[in-house]
């Protein structure tokens, strides 16, 4: 076997060695199954006084959504000028829903709207619906 002949094969062995190796990589690196993860959305509106429940929206109040298992999953949006929230991309688990609002008494913020949601493997899109603050 000549120089040109060795070269060759020696060429010819190494491209196998990437291919297989590049095969083993994405056969076993990469998942197979996207995990999809859920989207939770609502709308909160002013609670009047005289009026009670009405249809004007709630804009930039902050909403959050905390883990009851993960500390470190804590997620805060700010309402829309519609008075919607959108949290993307939540992965399966249990929360708290935390709006903070004023009480009847006192124009300070001084309690919150909490309502536990639970988030199955499964869900893409959770619509929690109208939430009603004091404004």
């Amino acid at each position: 076997m000549n120089s040109k002949e060795k070269l060759y094969w020696l060429i010819a062995g190494s491209a196998l060695m990437v291919i297989v190796f590049i095969t083993i990589i994405f056969s076993y690196g990469v998942p197979t199954k996207k995990t999809a993860w859920a989207t939770v959305e609502g709308k909160i509106y002013v609670f009047d006084k005289v009026q009670g429940e009405t249809e004007t929206p709630v804009n930039n109040l902050q909403v959050l959504l905390v883990s009851e298992t993960e500390s470190d999953f804590r997620f805060s949006k700010l309402t829309n000028k519609r008075g919607k929230f959108k949290f993307k991309n939540i992965p399966p688990g249990s929360y708290h829903l935390i709006i903070p609002c004023r009480s009847f008494s006192s124009e300070e913020l001084d309690s919150s709207i909490q309502k536990k949601i639970v988030v199955p493997v499964e869900t893409k899109s959770i619509d929690l619906g109208k939430f009603y603050v004091f404004r």
